[in-house]
């Protein structure tokens, strides 16, 4: 249908896009293969390029997707007990980044957060009480996500949060649409207190250390934050040098 044609197309031309920014970049090798740390060159693109349309060339029902989402959900909590149970794992297993059976928790937590949506899918779909199984699901993939203390896929939380919140307002009544609102505003005000204490205080640093590692985002010059300040700065000046060249 319309719908499909229009995804199909923008995966190729998504791909077009990243083949020639990494083939006018600097460094083409690099840009194609990736690195061990990031894996996220071009090559490794093409492969969940290819992935994307054995899928929709391969399940044709919604049942075969739903089979498929499952077994997603499945691999997802099991690696996410290797995140949180790390320390119980055999030490070959281990990973210094605290990402479990993944490797690096950042790239852990977006794999959390993607199979925990498709949870809640499934959770909304499932009409019999196999749908709380999904529910609990959903709410350990949570927890690992928060567990990681990765900002990035907590603010990824935040924001899908916030946008479906904000997108049921155009489909509900008006009861509950004062629901909604009142949780938009709840969560507003607890993640603002947060920060503000963790910002102010070193309360959050001494006794919740995880969760101050996620809501002391204003804090840009620990971790990585300045680097990539750095490093986005430093992309954008050679963009300008390279127009007026």
């Amino acid at each position: 249908n319309g719908r499909s044609l229009l995804l199909d197309w923008s995966i190729i031309i998504f791909t077009v896009i990243i083949f020639f920014t990494g083939l006018t970049g600097i460094n083409f090798a690099n840009s194609f293969w990736g690195n061990l740390t990031r894996s996220n060159g071009v090559f490794l693109w093409l492969h969940f390029i290819v992935w994307f349309f054995l899928i929709i060339t391969t399940f044709k029902e919604k049942r075969d997707y739903i089979h498929l989402f499952v077994c997603a959900v499945i691999g997802a909590t099991l690696a996410s007990f290797t995140a949180v149970g790390q320390n119980f794992l055999p030490l070959s297993w281990q990973s210094l980044s605290g990402g479990g059976v993944i490797g690096n928790r950042a790239i852990a937590a977006g794999y959390f957060l993607a199979a925990a949506g498709l949870a809640v899918y499934l959770f909304v779909e499932e009409q019999s009480k196999r749908r709380w199984i999904y529910f609990s699901a959903a709410i350990w993939l949570i927890f690992a996500v928060l567990y990681s203390g990765t900002r990035g896929a907590f603010l990824g939380l935040i924001a899908g949060v916030a946008v479906g919140l904000v997108s049921s307002l155009f489909f509900l009544s008006k009861k509950l649409k004062i629901a909604v609102g009142a949780v938009l505003a709840t969560i507003c005000i607890v993640l603002a207190s947060l920060a503000v204490v963790g910002y102010k205080t070193s309360w959050l640093e001494v006794h919740l250390p995880k969760v101050n590692s996620l809501v002391n985002i204003s804090r840009w010059q620990t971790g990585t934050g300045s680097t990539r300040l750095l490093a986005w700065g430093s992309a954008w000046q050679g963009i300008k040098e390279k127009d007026e060249g």
